[in-house]
């Protein structure tokens, strides 16, 4: 919710990034038209870039109904490129009046942002559902806001290792002649392998686990746990990399971590998509107070009317 200390983290990554020598990875999500985006993915194809309120500042103005077809535009852009493999042909911006198309070979553009539930879910509607928007998004629930502390200034520094370790990641740059951009995309492409046989039968176990639940679920269940395993071998990959570096071999630990957040992630969005999801004003408005009333147990009239002031009385 509200007052949990949610700008540190956006702050810490680019503090990381910086320290590791990589500030041009680094970006705020500033950009309210898909010629913008695009523009973004142009100039650094390996970005993160980070939202605060990404529910009303990003998403409400992809998906609301007024949108402009520029904003409503950059969803499509941000399907694709969530959508991407390893090899694939590369990335190809709008083509305009005043301006080719451009190809970009092995974009890997991230959103780091932070939301309460409610805004998120807001901004969204049932169209992101059936369309695989909401499941390209990973979940991390904050924890209620801990009591005033008082933090050594000392303590902000980016440790040493955490900055050699991400710089490690990076393909070196070609003196004086390729940007570090191209070096990255036209690297080749390298797949991570199992630490073991036996582990890769594990994955696939898991991976019917998943398609089992997904089949006995509702329409909602389905599309919200498509990507579970598909999420989960990712963040096992970034884990593994994370532990021991480029050449690192997955373990049962990594996908163990990737398995259980990319399974709790999509719980949440079933559960909080169902009561705080709309497909139209009417039911927006529902929702919120039935949200009220389910908060509360009993609500008198009075109290309804001032926690839901965007309804009128009537």
């Amino acid at each position: 919710e509200t007052s949990v200390g949610k700008g540190r983290p956006l702050s810490a990554v680019g503090e990381v990034l910086h320290a590791a020598g990589l500030g041009k990875r680094f970006n705020t999500l500033k950009a309210f038209s898909v010629s913008a985006l695009e523009a973004l993915v142009v100039d650094s194809p390996c970005v993160v870039a980070v939202s605060d309120e990404i529910g009303e500042n990003v998403i409400d103005r992809m998906c609301n109904k007024k949108s402009s077809s520029h904003e409503k535009a950059m969803r499509g852009a941000l399907l694709e490129l969530w959508s991407r493999e390893c090899g694939q042909s590369p990335f190809m911006t709008h083509k305009r009046a005043d301006a080719a198309s451009i190809s970009v070979n092995a974009p890997a553009f991230s959103i780091f942002g932070a939301s309460t539930p409610g805004a998120f879910y807001a901004a969204l509607s049932s169209a992101s559902v059936n369309d695989g928007f909401l499941n390209r998004f990973m979940l991390a629930m904050a924890d209620p806001r801990a009591g005033a502390q008082e933090v050594d200034p000392a303590m902000r520094a980016v440790p040493a290792h955490i900055a050699r370790g991400i710089a490690s990641l990076v393909p070196a740059e070609a003196p004086n002649s390729i940007p570090l951009d191209s070096a990255i995309s036209s690297a080749p492409g390298r797949c991570l392998e199992w630490a073991t046989a036996d582990l890769k039968h594990v994955a696939l176990d898991f991976e019917e686990a998943i398609l089992a639940d997904a089949d006995a679920g509702d329409g909602l269940v389905k599309s919200l746990t498509g990507r579970v395993f598909e999420y989960a071998v990712r963040l096992a990959s970034i884990h593994a990399v994370s532990r021991a570096g480029i050449y690192a071999r997955v373990g049962i630990e990594d996908l163990a971590w990737g398995a259980a957040w990319a399974r709790e992630s999509a719980e949440h969005m079933i559960v909080q998509a169902r009561s705080l999801m709309s497909a139209s004003d009417y039911e927006a408005k529902l929702n919120l107070i039935r949200n009220a009333i389910r908060e509360a147990g009993t609500l008198g009239k009075r109290e309804m009317l001032r926690q839901v002031r965007s309804i009128a009385a009537r």
